[in-house]
């Protein structure tokens, strides 16, 4: 099989995966009448967020084009998981899921969206001056 991309150990990646996985498992578990709710958005939301880190993170930039390809897919997640967490609130209410697994989901973005802001930051850094 041929591999599309590298994959590093980094941790906004490996967070983006575990929030993927629990975010799969809620809905998963969720009875069939509530499919046209909130789920299939949320799903949408977190697999375009997690494939976009993970574009971005296919190898490191060499050029300003390759630069710039990656803030947009860094970006793209931001705006993904962004967008989450009202339609989360109305999930998890439908649901009737505690506020502590409210709370937690909410800890778990709002950590990676602080490790993206951060990333924004350093690949900036490193790379802003590119050509």
């Amino acid at each position: 099989m041929k591999k599309v991309f590298k994959i590093m150990k980094i941790k906004f990646l490996s967070n983006i995966f575990e929030l993927h996985r629990h975010i799969h498992g809620k809905v998963a578990k969720a009875p069939n009448k509530y499919d046209d709710t909130y789920s299939t958005l949320l799903i949408d939301l977190i697999d375009e967020a997690m494939y976009s880190l993970a574009k971005a993170n296919r190898k490191i930039p060499k050029t300003a084009a390759e630069y710039n390809e990656r803030k947009k897919y860094i970006s793209t997640a931001i705006g993904c998981l962004r967008k989450m967490q009202r339609p989360l609130i109305f999930y998890f209410n439908i649901m009737n899921y505690s506020e502590k697994a409210l709370c937690e989901m909410s800890d778990k973005i709002s950590n990676e969206l602080k490790l993206l802001y951060a990333l924004n930051k350093s690949d900036k850094e490193r790379f802003g001056k590119l050509q």
